[in-house]
């Protein structure tokens, strides 16, 4: 971007749930930058924490939406959204609560949608903060047989091994960096998907319609991954994933097989390979008397066969 023009209107819409101990630090992460988003959108999502007042406290200028319910991811993003197509954003930026970001991170994914108009949307090189240097996503692949997207170079140690640019087949919903245009074209995220796999489905709607999506790597942000999730469900999980957890990815990845399987074969090809996982997920919640669950696991299947 050159020093003479003014850049373009970036909006970035962060979702907060009792999540002061990581917005704070994002939003600051954000001002840091070489180039600074034009607006910031918080939506928060029915904390029941001093969070909300903190940010605004801390960062003023920041739009907070203060929702009465935990709508979700989907529909807590897709008010940010929204408000920033209405307020005529160039470009929104869709980014976890639970990141920070390099000082020229929004510079770089800048410029490389400038140089190129025929990008619709572009996602950052992401890194575990702990452990550092490696790798959460490096971009993203689709894979037709099984009709799920996985990403690139995960737990890898970051050697710049993944330091090419070019198109992707999937970007996660941590990071998008999106053409207002694309979004007036295609939509926002499903908000019926609630979490999980609301990015997969966005990513096959923009494939379809041929809205090339793009890794930069210049571009570098840190994850805490989940952090929202950790803290507030899984106190009384009774392990690692919650029941909520289960059922929703279970019940998620069943709409993305039916919405995208080109035929009945290749739907029934998908599911057979979900069989194992939940078969072990049943062995392991009924060993455990986790009834809640395999409850959770055995509804998410129904009601991933449902409208």
């Amino acid at each position: 971007m050159e020093a003479s023009q003014s850049p373009p209107r970036v909006g970035v819409v962060l979702l907060n749930w009792n999540g002061g101990a990581d917005t704070i630090p994002c939003i600051a992460s954000l001002q840091r930058g070489t180039v600074k988003p034009w607006r910031i959108v918080v939506v928060d999502n029915a904390s029941t924490d001093t969070s909300p007042d903190d940010i605004l406290n801390k960062f003023p200028d920041v739009q907070l939406v203060r929702n009465p319910t935990n709508v979700g991811f989907a529909p807590g993003n897709n008010i940010g959204i929204r408000l920033l197509c209405e307020a005529r954003a160039d470009y929104i930026w869709i980014l976890n609560n639970d990141t920070e970001v390099a000082p020229d991170c929004l510079e770089q994914l800048i410029n490389t949608m400038e140089r190129d108009p025929a990008i619709g949307a572009a996602s950052a090189k992401i890194l575990f903060v702990d452990p550092s240097n490696h790798i959460w996503y490096a971009g993203g692949h689709w894979n037709s047989k099984i009709l799920q997207a996985r990403h690139i170079g995960e737990r890898e140690l970051d050697r710049g091994q993944y330091d090419r640019a070019g198109d992707t087949e999937f970007l996660s919903g941590c990071c998008m960096f999106i053409r207002r245009s694309a979004i007036e074209r295609i939509g926002a995220f499903a908000d019926e998907f609630f979490i999980y796999m609301e990015d997969s489905d966005w990513c096959q709607r923009a494939a379809k319609e041929g809205i090339r999506l793009y890794y930069a790597p210049s571009a570098v942000l840190i994850h805490k991954v989940s952090a929202a999730m950790k803290r507030n469900t899984l106190g009384a999980a009774g392990g690692r994933i919650s029941a909520r957890f289960i059922y929703l990815t279970t019940r998620n990845q069943l709409w993305i097989i039916r919405r995208y399987g080109a035929s009945g074969a290749k739907k029934f090809r998908a599911i057979l390979h979900l069989l194992p996982l939940y078969l072990r997920t049943l062995i392991v919640t009924t060993g455990l008397l986790r009834w809640g669950k395999t409850r959770a696991l055995l509804t998410g299947i129904r009601d991933g066969f449902r409208q």
